[in-house]
């Protein structure tokens, strides 16, 4: 039996010069080799509320198909918009029958790669490089194999308030990993807002071969929702024809509270015989198309129809219920592509109940429908953060699978995550159990597993982190989106910032907390409790960080130990009142309060430091005390207790 190692790379670097980003992403994979994604420089746009990006980008989704381009595009930022105009981000869901691997493309570039457990999954923090795009998910069981569906990403009906304004403009050439062709490409879409809940949008799409434009409205229908519709002409060029068609699409989109309902998106298109999207027109030009993928028909015919729905239904104390699935039919190509996804959750007791139906299916392949049924109880009285799982998935009636398994999380910061488990199933199901665990500390996050079948073991690793060079030094980091806090205590080591799963400041007093938000007010609060021998005057900071920038937070900290110190005076207490304060210039160094009795707490005090007490202008009325500590002092009390005579 022979072994296989099997790694891949995913890396983001980066560098800032003032307003400018400048970004790369790329990654490696074994036997494929390095593959650079994008490569671009970006700043903000304040005045315009806009993003300038110059190098890989993605032209706007909203009306056309997202397409990768490599130029220039000027476009709204809806981060500098309130959150009523800023979009959403799709959610990945699917049935794995082991512990398995999934892998999410776009554009033919691969965006996101993980491992999953046995049973139902969602992943929610897939980048959306392209956003309109579709997604095309393979799921990689342990046995090798292999399952692929398509994830739709459109977003909700374009509306606006009045006056505003939404535009993108992009320019450069086409850019795609499938085909060798990269024409030049020019897009452009204006979205505006006009009174009474209307609002307008068009835009235009051409290249040396390929002339497309649309016009469209939407509606506020206030208590019968949000309405969009659009309408899209196009002319293609493929060798000696020349094809132009209609494309046609009603969106519509409806929160209905009395029933706990959210339609998120109901959308239907239909495109005439003649009608082809860019990329459709590109696949008929080139003859370096892949024959053999799982969407092969897809470079041979062009759409049809498309209908997609997304809704999530609460139902109180009996669950909630969502439904999300999509059906698309091709010109001269008999059968669907559907992608259908089902499910029920229920809590009863603090005990969990899952029940999920997916459903994939293309033209060229047969039906592959799952069931699985989840319950989870809690082990809180054994085992800390810790639920008992059991799974059964069946197959179409062709096999069966059960899985048991223990998961949870540990530690003070509940910074590891823990899975065990044991499926057995029958038709050549077999038997495979598997363990994994992920440690997310301040400096990155290590994740390992192993897992077995009848036929093979697996060991599989990850190792995720990043690294912030500063004028202060380098500091690591747990990961490095694309806005980060870069905190600086004042040397002050070990210290909590709240907020953030197992983000400690290292031995210089510096941490990186990860998933700032661009253009709001980020709270930035530090605990120093882990470390009784830092004190911080001001515990919180507030930054407001643009888009890509590593943002300082300093606070002022002071390094030693707390100490309630009672103060005498030429054989009396210093008075009521008196302020106390560590001698020196640092600004650090505030003053305390002297107590009734002479008691005075103080902060980051060490060994020979001296206190300076003051009551009045005159001499008589100030005072120095040396503060002497005794070793068991300094280690082994929270809080230490001591006098000393002022003189």
């Amino acid at each position: 039996q022979g072994s296989s190692t099997q790694n891949y790379l995913s890396l983001n670097s980066g560098l800032n010069v003032g307003p400018w980003r400048i970004r790369n992403n790329g990654n490696y994979q074994s036997g494929d080799g390095w593959e650079n994604i994008s490569t671009y420089i970006q700043r903000d746009i304040k005045r315009l509320r806009s993003q300038l990006t110059l190098g890989d980008s993605s032209t706007a989704g909203d009306i056309f198909d997202s397409l990768p381009i490599r130029g220039i595009r000027l476009q709204t930022d809806t981060a500098m918009l309130p959150y009523s105009q800023q979009g959403f981000a799709p959610v990945i869901r699917g049935i794995a029958k082991s512990d398995a691997k999934v892998t999410i493309k776009q554009n033919g570039y691969t965006l996101y790669q993980t491992y999953v457990s046995a049973g139902a999954f969602e992943i929610t923090d897939v980048p959306q490089v392209s956003s309109g795009s579709d997604f095309d998910i393979t799921i990689t069981e342990a046995d090798g194999s292999e399952r692929s569906f398509v994830q739709t990403s459109s977003s909700l009906p374009i509306m606006q308030r009045q006056g505003a304004l939404q535009y993108s403009v992009a320019a450069g050439h086409y850019q795609n990993n499938d085909t060798s062709e990269d024409p030049n490409l020019v897009e452009a879409q204006l979205i505006y807002g006009l009174p009474y809940g209307f609002t307008v949008y068009s835009g235009v799409l051409g290249s040396d071969f390929y002339r497309s434009a649309a016009l469209g409205f939407g509606i506020d229908l206030h208590d019968f929702g949000a309405f969009s519709f659009d309408a899209t002409t196009a002319r293609s060029e493929v060798a000696d024809n020349v094809w132009q068609g209609m494309s046609y699409r009603a969106q519509y989109a409806k929160n209905i509270d009395t029933t706990n309902t959210n339609l998120t998106l109901a959308s239907y298109r239909y495109s005439t015989r003649n009608f082809y999207t860019f990329t459709e027109t590109l696949n008929n030009r080139t003859n370096d198309i892949d024959d053999d993928s799982f969407y092969a028909y897809r470079n041979t015919n062009n759409r049809r129809s498309r209908f997609q729905v997304n809704i999530s239904q609460s139902l109180n104390e009996l669950g909630s219920f969502y439904l999300s699935g999509y059906q698309q039919d091709y010109w001269g190509l008999a059968g669907y592509e559907r992608t259908v996804s089902i499910g029920y959750n229920q809590n009863w007791e603090r005990i969990r109940f899952m029940l999920n139906y997916s459903l994939t299916q293309t033209p060229t392949s047969h039906r592959d429908e799952q069931v699985s049924f989840t319950v989870s109880i809690p082990l809180d009285k054994w085992l800390p953060s810790a639920w008992a799982n059991y799974t059964y998935t069946d197959n179409r009636h062709r096999s069966q699978q059960h899985l048991i398994g223990i998961s949870g999380t540990a530690l003070q910061d509940d910074n590891l995550n823990y899975n065990l488990q044991q499926s057995w199933g029958n038709n050549g199901m077999g038997e495979n159990g598997s363990m994994n665990a992920t440690w997310q500390g301040s400096f990155g996050s290590v994740s390992g597993g192993y897992n077995y079948d009848n036929n093979s073991r697996q060991v599989n690793y990850k190792l995720q982190g990043g690294i912030i060079g500063h004028a202060g030094g380098i500091t690591l980091a747990q990961s490095l989106p694309e806005t980060v806090t870069l905190v600086d205590a004042d040397d002050g080591p070990d210290i909590k910032v709240e907020n953030s799963t197992g983000v400690y400041t290292d031995s210089y007093g510096y941490a990186v907390i990860p998933y700032a938000s661009p253009y709001r007010t980020n709270n930035i609060i530090l605990n120093t409790a882990s470390n009784p021998q830092v004190d911080i005057a001001e515990p919180v900071k507030q930054v407001i960080p643009s888009r890509g920038a590593v943002t300082l937070a300093t606070f002022s900290a002071r390094t030693g130990i707390r100490v309630l110190l009672s103060l005498q005076h030429n054989g009396n207490n210093v008075p009521f009142g008196a302020l106390a304060a560590l001698a020196g210039e640092n600004e650090k160094n505030y003053a305390s309060i002297v107590g009734g009795n002479g008691q005075v707490y103080l902060t980051g005090v060490s060994a020979g430091d001296r206190v300076m007490v003051k009551w009045g202008e005159k001499a008589t009325q100030q005072c120095t005390a040396q503060i002497a500590i005794p070793a068991d002092e300094l280690t082994n009390k929270a809080v230490a207790i001591l006098a000393a005579e002022c003189k």
